[in-house]
């Protein structure tokens, strides 16, 4: 019995130091569970990190590349005193072409016209004509907005050239190194707005350099609407033989338009823009009838 019961004691004994050996072995590989875990969740999150940098670098340097792009072609930087004035002759550009689209206006879109009608000591070109009786008239000029920028550049561009010389020779003589290529101008008649624009190669040193490559201005005006309305009037006299200015006033409210009819069987037309007062003028011929025939009849219209 007194073995039996040191058998059983040194098992019980043995059982219980398996028993705690299990239990550290349980806690070791949980714990090793614990750090693998913890170590993977650290090196993912250094992982998330550098490529969190690595991104954060790449935003900064899109940004600082924009910011000197902006700076360079949109920010025209100055390097004049407070007390000078940059290089731009804008005023000088603006009042060249506003004078002559004026005049233009008054000879019918024409730098020098050669066909045309006198009235009143002014020129009236045939935008339209015929010079059989009966019959419609063929358009001169169809595309009227096209023809007019290119008469006005043809008008304007020694004024221009003239107006930089002149603006240059200006800061030549407040001691700056002005030099400049081949002056080219454009211009573009759209809604509401006339645009000039010319591209020339400027150099302007003193202290430091700064170049140009364009200036641009801007007139608000309604040549293109009083263009368009001719274009309207000159279809209606090739298309049909005549035009109705009550319909052409009705539809265009902010215009005066003007029509006379000569004893040729000349037609002239004056439209003017009520708020800027400027005018345009030409001549058509189309459907003429001899003269005193019809006279009476009903078959010429009476104005």
């Amino acid at each position: 019995m007194q073995k039996s019961w040191r058998f059983i004691q040194r098992g019980y004994k043995l059982g219980e130091k398996s028993e705690i050996l299990g239990i550290k072995s349980v806690i070791r590989r949980f714990y090793k569970h614990k750090m693998s875990k913890k170590n993977m969740l650290k090196e993912g999150f250094f992982k998330r990190d550098k490529r969190g940098q690595i991104t954060l670098f790449v935003i900064i340097a899109i940004v600082a590349v924009a910011l000197i792009l902006v700076s360079l072609l949109w920010i025209r930087p100055t390097y004049f005193s407070k007390n000078e004035k940059a290089f731009d002759f804008d005023s000088c550009l603006l009042n060249a072409f506003e004078e002559e689209m004026v005049i233009l206006g008054k000879q019918g879109g024409f730098d020098k016209p050669e066909f045309y009608y006198m009235h009143d000591g002014d020129m009236f070109p045939y935008l339209c004509y015929t010079n059989l009786y009966y019959l419609k008239c063929v358009v001169q000029k169809p595309l009227l907005i096209e023809h007019f920028q290119s008469e006005l550049r043809k008008r304007t561009i020694d004024k221009v050239n003239t107006c930089f010389d002149s603006y240059a020779d200006e800061f030549r003589e407040r001691g700056y190194d002005v030099s400049s290529g081949d002056l080219k101008l454009d211009y573009e008649i759209v809604p509401q707005a006339v645009y000039a624009k010319v591209n020339i190669p400027v150099s302007v040193e003193k202290e430091d350099k700064q170049n140009y490559e364009e200036f641009k201005v801007k007139l608000n005006s309604n040549v293109y609407e009083t263009l368009m309305i001719a274009t309207s009037i000159i279809q209606y006299e090739a298309l049909m033989g005549d035009s109705s200015s009550d319909s052409l006033r009705f539809f265009n409210p902010d215009f005066g338009i003007n029509k006379i009819t000569e004893s040729d069987g000349t037609t002239l037309y004056i439209i003017q823009d009520k708020k800027t007062k400027f005018q345009f003028q030409f001549a058509s011929r189309s459907m003429a009838w001899p003269s005193g025939y019809g006279s009476g009849t009903g078959l010429v219209k009476e104005y």
